[in-house]
């Protein structure tokens, strides 16, 4: 009996665990192109808020480099931010 209530237990815990083990890499969000500018310094607004939400939701990554390149932010940070908010 004891046996079958081990085999049992460990059963259930291998049922909760394959869930977490084949999960798949977080996706980046607005959020995190909008962490990424504030953390280089930038100040997230209204409209780095509007670039990297429309970028999230199928909007160009080409558009939103030139727009937040137009508000003053780096190419470079630019370009890592909306590849943030795009995947």
């Amino acid at each position: 009996m004891r046996r079958t209530s081990a085999l049992l237990g460990l059963a259930v815990a291998a049922s909760f665990s394959v869930p977490l083990l084949t999960a798949g890499p977080a996706q980046a969000t607005a959020k995190d192109c909008m962490q990424y500018l504030n953390a280089r310094g930038y100040v997230v607004g209204p409209k780095v808020t509007a670039i990297c939400t429309k970028t999230e939701a199928g909007g160009s990554e080409k558009a939103c480099v030139t727009s937040l390149v137009g508000l003053g932010v780096s190419t470079t940070h630019a370009a890592t931010a909306c590849e943030y908010a795009k995947k």
